[in-house]
């Protein structure tokens, strides 16, 4: 797979090959059961992860006449949140657009659960069931990323993926403990 920007147009095929075996290039391939796309828009990989969600949403939609919100709770454990939880560091920071089916499709899930109409703020459900919205469930393996790179706790092949400020900046402030990725800055104190 060859990534490129979406911007500029390649109007070149590349041939590349490996003891004289040409490799066919691809516009999207899995990897480790994550979707990547040649322009890595996640698309394909939300696509994917949306119509397993679905799918999920139609058997919780029918046991919610026969069992109670704890059950339908554990289902929602079972069935959708490790696709919205597996790799969510990685696709989770794309456009909130592209996330919005995600989104979506988890309110109407715990509207299901809570046993609401289609049009109720689902804020309050999820304070109520005590469940993560999927921009907090990115939030939360983002902290745990980072604060297993401030314990030193990570595999040395991300000592350099991240630096404190202080590594940057040689003055004194309160920002010191403030981590540096070339995408983020996080606080961790």
């Amino acid at each position: 797979m060859l990534f490129k920007p979406r911007q500029k147009k390649y109007h070149f095929p590349m041939q590349i090959s490996v003891n004289e075996q040409r490799i066919e290039q691809v516009k999207e391939t899995v990897f480790l059961g994550v979707v990547l796309d040649e322009h890595l828009t996640w698309k394909p990989h939300i696509s994917q992860v949306a119509e397993k969600i679905s799918k999920s949403i139609g058997v919780i939609s029918r046991a919610r006449f026969f069992l109670p919100k704890p059950c339908l709770k554990t289902l929602y454990y079972c069935l959708l949140y490790p696709y919205l939880h597996y790799c969510i560091i990685v696709w989770g920071s794309t456009y909130k657009t592209n996330l919005h089916r995600l989104v979506s499709l988890q309110k109407r899930v715990i509207r299901i659960i809570s046993k609401s109409t289609f049009d109720f703020n689902s804020d309050p459900i999820f304070k109520e069931l005590g469940l993560l919205k999927l921009s907090d469930v990115r939030q939360l393996e983002l902290g745990k990323l980072m604060f297993s790179f401030n314990r030193s706790v990570l595999p040395s092949k991300f000592n350099n993926y991240f630096l404190l400020i202080h590594e940057l900046r040689s003055d004194v402030s309160r920002w010191r403990s403030l981590i540096h990725s070339f995408t983020h800055s996080i606080l961790i104190n």
